[in-house]
Parts: C-alpha cells; sequence; structure tokens
C-alpha cells in the first residue's frame, strides 16, 4: 500500500494528457469504482484501527488532492479547446464594409434557440386546447415544492431529488424546515400555490426551469419541465390519456401513440409512467429504445386527495388529473439530439442547424 508511489505514477500520468479522453481513462484507473486508490479505500476495513488512523486521512488527502487535479486538467483542456475554436472562427469586425452599397452587404439572420423555440411550440399547443400559460418561481419554499405535494420531511422520495437549499441570511431566525428556500426540483411546485388561489375548473400548463445536482449526458443543474394540471367535476384516467395522446401527437408527430405503465409518485393515485413510440425508429425497435418500440417520456396520474386538499379543494366533489416532463427530453428526442450540453454551449455549428 505505497500511497506515494502510487501518487507518482498519477503525477506521470496527467503530466501525458491530451483531450478529455485520455483524462477519463486516467480518472477511471485511478478513482473509477475498481480503480487502484479505491481498491485502497476499500482495504483499509482489514487494517486493525491504529493502522486505519495512519493509512486513512493519508489515503483520503490523496484523493481529494487527485480529484482537485483532474478537475484543473478539464478545466485546462477545455480552455484550449474553445480558445482553438474561437480562433478558427475569429472575424475581423475592422474589415470595411460600409463604403458598399447597403443593398450588397449581407447580414445572416439570427433565429430563436432551439430549445425556446420547442417551449414556444409546447405553449402554442396547449393554448390551443384552451390551456393557460402560468409562471412559476424559480426560488421556491420546502412547503410547496415538497410537503404540501404529500411528500412529508421524513418521505423517502425526497432522496430521490438533490436538492439546491438557500441559506439563511439570518441564522437566528429559527424557521421550520417548510419554510426554508430551495431552488425549485419540480414545476409541480405551482400545483397546490395556484389552486390555492382559483376555484376550479383548473387547466394550467406550466413550463419552467427547475434545478437538481445532477450532470451527465442527458442531465444538466439547470433544466426545464412543463407541468400540466387540470381539476374539474367527473375527471377521469379517460381525459388524461386523451389529452397526452394529443399533445405528444402534436409535439413529436401524428404516428406518435402512447402507453400507460403503473408507477408511484406521492402527488398522484394512481401514479402513470408514459411511454412514446421512438421517434427514431416509428416503433419497430432500435438500439435507443433497446430494441422495444417504446421511450419513456412523461410522469401523470390522478391528483391525489391530499394535494387537492392542501389547495383547498374539496376531493369528494372536485377530481384532477396532472402530468410533466423534461422540456429538453422532448426536444432531444424530436431533433434527434445525442448530449443535452449541446442545448447550452452556445455552439453556432450546432444552433446553426435549426
Amino acid at each position: 500500500m505505497d500511497l506515494e508511489k502510487l501518487k507518482q505514477q498519477f503525477i506521470e500520468d496527467i503530466a501525458k494528457v491530451q483531450d478529455e479522453h485520455s483524462l477519463a481513462d486516467i480518472e477511471t484507473k485511478f478513482l473509477g469504482r475498481k480503480g487502484e486508490l479505491t481498491e485502497i479505500l476499500k482495504s483499509l476495513a482489514g487494517l486493525t484501527l491504529e493502522k486505519k488512523k495512519v493509512m486513512g486521512p493519508k489515503a483520503n488527502n490523496l484523493r481529494d488532492w487527485m480529484s482537485e487535479k483532474i478537475a484543473d486538467c478539464k478545466f485546462q483542456i477545455a480552455d484550449l479547446k474553445w480558445q482553438k475554436i474561437a480562433k478558427s472562427e475569429k472575424q475581423d469586425i475592422n474589415t470595411p464594409t460600409l463604403h458598399y452599397p447597403l443593398s450588397t452587404i449581407h447580414y445572416p439572420n439570427g433565429h430563436l434557440h432551439p430549445l425556446s423555440n420547442f417551449i414556444f411550440k409546447i405553449e402554442r399547443v396547449f393554448e390551443e386546447m384552451g390551456f393557460e400559460v402560468v409562471d412559476s418561481y424559480d426560488i421556491e419554499t420546502d412547503y410547496y415544492n415538497f410537503t404540501a405535494l404529500n411528500i412529508p420531511p421524513d418521505h423517502p422520495t425526497r432522496d430521490t431529488q438533490d436538492t439546491f437549499y438557500i441559506k439563511k441570511i439570518n441564522q437566528a431566525n429559527n424557521k421550520s424546515k417548510s419554510d426554508e428556500f430551495l431552488l425549485k426540483t419540480q414545476t409541480s411546485s405551482m400545483q397546490v400555490r395556484y389552486m390555492k388561489n382559483h376555484e376550479p375548473p383548473i387547466k394550467i400548463i406550466v413550463p419552467g426551469k427547475c434545478f437538481r445536482r445532477d450532470d451527465d449526458a442527458t442531465h444538466s443543474p439547470q433544466f426545464h419541465q412543463f407541468e400540466g394540471l387540470v381539476v374539474d367535476k367527473d375527471l377521469t384516467m379517460g381525459h388524461l390519456k386523451e389529452t397526452l395522446s394529443l399533445v405528444m401527437r402534436k409535439l413529436l408527430g401524428e404516428e406518435t401513440k402512447i402507453r400507460f405503465r403503473s408507477s408511484f409518485f406521492p402527488f398522484v393515485e394512481p401514479g402513470l409512467e408514459v411511454d412514446v413510440t421512438c421517434p427514431f425508429c416509428k416503433g419497430q425497435g432500435c438500439n435507443v429504445c433497446k430494441k422495444t418500440g417504446w421511450i419513456e417520456m412523461l410522469g401523470a396520474g390522478m391528483v391525489h386527495p391530499n394535494v387537492l386538499r392542501e389547495g383547498g379543494i374539496d376531493p369528494e366533489i372536485y377530481s384532477g388529473f396532472a402530468f410533466g416532463t423534461g422540456i429538453e427530453r422532448l426536444a432531444m428526442m424530436k431533433h434527434k439530439i445525442p448530449n443535452i450540453k449541446l442545448l447550452y454551449e452556445n455552439d453556432l455549428r450546432f444552433l446553426n442547424q435549426f
């Protein structure tokens, strides 16, 4: 268990890094699930207490140091990448053009960002169906984001959403947890807030930003969702299915079909996962849909009676249904975009395709 030798090997390897791929290989080699340092950390469990006290801090410090070096290297690689792009796409704004007749000067037309365009399309589709578009808050209380949606403080569902809580400025103000502020993790947070201020019938769509501690090829710490909520007398699953079927056909193509699968969400009962026919293979089966012909797209269900009560609505008189999904997910499916980060990098080579 020679940590110094391992550190020296890491220094030699990282000095040879040329790009993101070679850096990822080094990260996997040393810090991956079966990485060399990871295996050493696992082996600490078999040491005596005295040796643990010596080796434990050293191994943990080395892990933190390696992680920091890898993060620095990632930044340097990204910086060099963008410098090359900036150099290759540089335009001389001092090039004289105004002495030519204005009619001969070509200025490229601008256009909406593909994500903004898709959000506006979603809004138009729902407005044509009689929905009202409602804005939500980026900063929300724990009560509206969780508790009012049938997710109490000790509910296990909270563990699935890594939340950005906002630090209190006045630490002496001892508020209850329900009064804590956070960056909303879901547009569902608008459900009870809206119901408390409006009488049924309710028919709204809530597009907006959401924030979670998640970052990979299909997830971003900031992303967009839309939430649909309908409350009225005598609503059934049939109304929900027909609504979603129509929406998906308008957004993804007339040939799109949907199916329901039983699932669980605390704020609806029963809860459903909604699948759509794969837009890549038209339901025939491909690698994207794992040969099933279907892709999971939305969460939905009938509004839970507890949520209606929190909104001041009698569940004995009224019923409702709700649904929601990630807007980036829909846009990626519609335009066959492989990585969510492409929507945020502002690379003109990508944006000019739309």
